[in-house]
């Protein structure tokens, strides 16, 4: 049986950081764990930011977003169109919500949201990379990909190579960064999918070739360099 993705993946924050065209970036910070979050509502193509012990949301549809990654220091950038569409609700008690919010017609941030051309979020410490390269992964796929929209953010050096994974019963795909080492493949092969103790195995010329270390990952990456678009089929069992 296929195994169904998450349809909400939560990320926890330490820090907004908006960015504008004319006027000096503001902030919200925080020291506590389960203040400040991140929300991709998989199933609806949305991304959210909640604030206020995660009562109040301010929602982003991936249609209003042009770019979005993990950047080198393990931060959070959603990029956003020029006047891009949002909106607030309140949440009744703390997340895990159990009631449907309230929507609001203001910013309860002091309109900090109002023309912001950027958002940048610090994950909370306790927040593993993996975690957060998964999520780049389930984004880039699930909407740039699908519908064939260039992710702004995208540089060069965050290139990506978009890797089919081959189990026994089926098929998954990710899109991982050219550079990562070999453990972060291995961490989200098995945090994601679960996994244990994942071994890739690469099939060349009828032959197996079993990738366990940075050397022989370089060496399979190889095999995809030079292409218009990078790809890989590993096969883990």
């Amino acid at each position: 049986m296929k195994q169904k993705e998450e349809d909400l993946i939560k990320i926890d924050i330490s820090q907004f950081e908006f960015s504008y065209p004319t006027k000096p970036q503001s902030f919200i910070k925080t020291t506590e764990l389960g203040d400040l979050a991140f929300l991709y509502r998989v199933n609806k193509n949305i991304v959210s930011v909640c604030f206020n012990r995660m009562q109040y949301e301010a929602a982003i549809p991936l249609s209003q977003v042009t770019g979005f990654c993990v950047t080198d220091n393990g931060k959070i950038l959603i990029k956003m169109k020029k006047n891009y569409q949002h909106y607030f609700c309140h949440h009744l008690g703390e997340y895990p919500y159990l009631l449907e919010p309230t929507p609001m017609n203001y910013d309860p941030t002091g309109n900090k949201f109002d023309r912001a051309q950027s958002l940048l979020l610090t994950p909370h410490s306790s927040v593993r990379l993996p975690t957060l390269s998964s999520l780049e992964s389930r984004i880039d796929r699930l909407y740039f990909c699908k519908n064939g929209i260039h992710n702004e953010v995208n540089t060069e050096d965050e290139l990506k190579i978009y890797i089919t994974c081959v189990f026994p019963h089926e098929r998954r795909a990710i899109a991982f960064p050219v550079n990562a080492p070999f453990h972060i493949l291995l961490d989200i092969i098995e945090s994601r999918f679960g996994k244990k103790s994942p071994i890739p195995r690469y099939r060349k010329n009828k032959e197996w070739i079993e990738i366990n270390n940075d050397e022989t990952w370089r060496i399979i990456k190889g095999q995809a360099i030079g292409k218009r678009i990078l790809r890989l089929e590993l096969h883990i069992w």
